[in-house]
């Protein structure tokens, strides 16, 4: 039975952070949006959650001595109703009763629903424990009966003085959880290993390439290039896309417009695939022939496309800010599949050994499909998204504007842990089988990838432009472009 008990709890405490704790959603008194929020009633309106919060509470009735038990109106109703019908299972007859947030105006003209519990012993539940005020309304409700309140369950304590003002009345509180065991960073000191920094001249970024030296040469304002065989073009800031070959000879120079994201080479390595922006919100896919800088084909659609364009073998997928992903045809450019995410598309990532497709959506969603377009999963972990996403192994580690790092469970999306930093994420990367979260004012944490716990946290005297691991080593550039070797 301990066995069970303890897979229940484990199980339940799954089902409320995937689907229980909310991520900038909702609002405090104050009119301010919160990181985070719990909304247990959506577990106990579930059946999957109701009946493992059922089975935990049920064991914790046994530690008290009661004949009813009852709870605050409306969050506690179905825990009640199902109490009362798990121990009628378990061959018991404990009936319930609600308490009603304010006297009913019609009818009978109850303030408690259910049986007479005039003088009984009784528990109450509730799905949670907070400053203790709905609680404790409750038990005043009942105690006006000359009941006897033995004892309070609920399935969180949020650890706000409900448990303290409990214990000043000589009533136990037990709670399935607290705050604590979700880890979620409240007033959390952090204490700081300063490290030591070594100088050197070996410079973390990569040297300057030919072609860069070329474009300056030129006096060329250069906002991306691709090396395709023997030529190179490069997209100017005025949005011309040039040819060249590999004596650096223009062989062709077209402009078809706007160039609102990435360009790639075509499956067939003879074209180029180059999205732009009409205005009026359409934009099109052009097909350029790589040889002579002609248009092949086309692709038109009624928005503007601003996600990054990706290629899955020989189809090419990306996003519009009106929510549609496209898969194409990577040469003849005929629509393949496409799916609505109802929100304008900000990044997409291909994971191949998965065969999934990642989406970020402006409304904070991230929905991974399937390589046929179907969805798998979708998850809330924010308002926005940027581009920060790490895949490792059956994990995604991916960070909202919310500035919290979530690790999720790649193929159903479940939460495997999160991590939220006092100050800022500039970045994170993956050195030495760590997660390492770059933040502001020179913080460094080192995370275990498997739980997120925290491994080490650094303090530097300035903050890191960027961080390699090189020859065992952590190296990392100051913003002007110094670099040191860090140790503890």
């Amino acid at each position: 039975m301990e066995y069970k008990i303890f897979e229940a709890k484990k199980r339940l405490r799954q089902l409320i952070l995937d689907h229980g704790l909310k991520w900038a959603e909702g609002t405090f008194r104050n009119g301010t949006t919160p990181k985070w929020i719990f909304d247990l009633r959506e577990i106990v309106l579930r059946p999957d959650g109701l009946k493992l919060a059922t089975l935990l509470m049920y064991e914790e009735l046994k530690k008290f001595k009661f004949e009813h038990i009852g709870g605050p109106s409306i969050a506690a109703e179905p825990i009640v109703e199902s109490l009362v019908l798990h121990s009628y299972i378990q061959g018991n007859s404990i009936q319930g009763f609600i308490v009603r947030d304010k006297l009913k105006e019609s009818g009978l003209i109850k303030w408690i629903e259910g049986p007479d519990i005039s003088r009984k012993e009784v528990v109450l539940v509730d799905d949670v424990i907070n400053s203790g005020n709905s609680i404790l309304k409750a038990i005043n409700a009942v105690q006006q009966l000359g009941c006897k309140v033995t004892g309070v369950v609920t399935i969180v304590d949020f650890m706000k003085g409900g448990r303290n003002k409990l214990n000043d009345l000589g009533i136990r509180l037990h709670s399935l959880f607290n705050l604590q065991d979700f880890k979620l960073q409240i007033n959390q000191k952090v204490s700081y290993t300063d490290v030591s920094l070594t100088p050197i001249d070996k410079p973390t970024t990569q040297p300057i390439l030919p072609i860069n030296e070329l474009f300056s040469k030129l006096n060329v304002q250069v906002k991306d290039f691709i090396m395709s065989d023997e030529k190179t073009i490069f997209i100017e800031q005025d949005d011309s896309i040039n040819c060249m070959d590999q004596e650096y000879r223009l062989l062709w120079r077209t402009n078809l417009g706007s160039i609102s994201s990435n360009a790639l080479i075509a499956p067939n390595r003879n074209g180029l695939i180059v999205p732009v922006y009409s205005g009026l919100k359409v934009s099109s896919i052009f097909l350029i022939d790589i040889n002579q800088g002609s248009v092949i084909n086309s692709f038109r659609v009624d928005s503007a496309i601003k996600s990054n364009l990706i290629l899955n073998n020989a189809h090419l997928i990306f996003g519009t800010d009106n929510g549609i992903v496209y898969q194409l045809d990577g040469t003849e450019l005929n629509t393949l599949w496409k799916y609505n995410a109802n929100s304008r598309i900000i990044y997409l990532r291909l994971d191949e050994k998965s065969a999934m497709l990642f989406i970020c959506t402006d409304n904070g969603f991230l929905h991974a499909l399937s390589i046929d377009g179907k969805l798998i999963w979708k998850k809330h972990l924010g308002n926005t998204f940027n581009h920060q996403m790490m895949i490792s192994g059956n994990s995604i580690i991916i960070k909202p504007d919310l500035n919290i790092l979530f690790n999720l469970n790649k193929k159903n999306g479940s939460l495997n842990w999160f991590f939220e930093p006092k100050n800022r994420i500039k970045d994170m990367k993956r050195i030495n089988g760590n997660i390492v979260v770059n933040c502001r004012y020179g913080n460094l944490f080192f995370l275990d990838p498997k739980n997120g716990e925290l491994i080490l946290s650094a303090k530097m005297p300035f903050e890191a432009r960027d961080l390699v691991y090189e020859n065992s080593k952590i190296i990392a550039e100051d913003e002007n472009g110094k670099t040191y070797v860090i140790g503890k």
